[in-house]
Formats: C-alpha cells, structure tokens, sequence
C-alpha cells in the first residue's frame, strides 16, 4: 500500500455529505426450491430451511447465536462449497429458523446468510449459546467497566461476578461456559487480587 500525502488544499473545497450511520449489508434471501415454491417460503417465512453464513470472525456471529435461540446452528470444522458460494471454516449452518427471522436478525447485524438446497457434507459442532460471567476484583471497576460496555452494546448477557464470589464456588463449570477476566490494573500483578489495595494508598 502506497501513501501519498496531498498538499492541495482545493480537496478541502470538495462537495462532501455527513454520514450519520453505516450499516453492513445484510439478510437472508428466501430459499430457491426446484420444486415450485408456496406462498410463504417466497416470502421468507418457511420452517426447516438450510442456510449458511460464511465466518470472517465477525463479533455479529457471537450475538447471532443469542438472538437466534431456537434454531439449530452448528460451525463446519472444515471449509465447503454450495449453493455456488465457498464458505470457510468455522461458518455456521444453520436449521429450524424461520427464513423471515433469520432475514430480519441478519439484516440488522449484517451479517449474509445463504440457501442451501441440501445439507452440506462436513464434518461439524453444535454452536451453543455460551453462559458467560465477567469476572473483576474490587481494586479497580473502570477496566472491567469497558468490557462490559463492550458486552451490553453487543447484547450478550453475562454475570457479574466478583474473586471472591469465585473463590467460594467451587460449580464455576456447572455454571458457566466462558468466565472473561479483564485486564488486572496496579500494574498487572495478580497477587494484588490476594493483597488487596495497600493501607498507605490514597
């Protein structure tokens, strides 16, 4: 990639429009069937359909699972060719969802889902939705306090949970999946979390 720096201040004088927001194309396009399609599945809203969305490693991927509760996804472990589109690794397919569900949920994160016109043939996981805690300490809250703007912006529910709540538990497993840890602060030393803030501080 070449940069190039621009000294012309006439750019300046270049028509421009604000943009207020931008929004990632996306949706799911009703199924084509060789067979002549009903009335509801040209309008989206059939059940038992197979769709996939190819994984760029988008975070849309992660509130997908959460707001399409009922419907079975599962990733393929390796990449695979159909309904004419390559998919990657890791790409979700996806059954029982309503098309028209799925189209409004996809368009609102951007995110395309595909028709398939069978069951790809790959070898593949069930994608669960994943009960997730925040975990933080009481030295500091801002730290942990980013990760969970970053979680309720996406819309992931989570726990809140604090060391020594953890400390006493010893189900953690039984409970969650993930239990995210953000960033210590006090200069990164985890014995602080069994210290705790020296006396002579503040």
């Amino acid at each position: 990639m070449q940069v190039v720096r621009v000294t012309d201040l006439k750019v300046l004088e270049a028509p421009m429009e604000r943009v207020s927001e931008i929004k990632v194309a996306g949706g799911a396009p009703s199924p084509v069937s060789s067979n002549a399609p009903n009335q509801e599945s040209r309008q989206g809203g059939a059940q038992g359909s197979i769709f996939a969305i190819d994984n760029r490693a988008e975070t849309a991927l992660a509130v997908l699972r959460y707001r399409m509760k009922d419907a079975a996804i599962d990733a393929a472990e390796d990449g695979f060719e159909a309904g004419g589109h390559r998919f990657s690794r890791g790409s979700f397919i996806i059954r029982n969802a309503s098309a028209s569900d799925l189209n409004r949920v996809t368009t609102e994160l951007g995110l395309m889902a595909y028709a398939l016109p069978a069951s790809p043939t790959v070898k593949t996981h069930p994608v669960r939705a994943a009960r997730v805690a925040l975990m933080h300490t009481w030295l500091s809250t801002q730290l942990d306090g980013w990760w969970r703007q970053a979680l309720d912006s996406l819309g992931i529910p989570y726990d809140y949970i604090s060391t020594e709540g953890a400390a006493k538990s010893d189900k953690l497993n039984a409970k969650y999946d993930v239990i995210l840890f953000a960033p210590l602060g006090f200069g990164g030393d985890p014995l602080a979390i069994v210290r705790g803030v020296p006396m002579d501080w503040g």
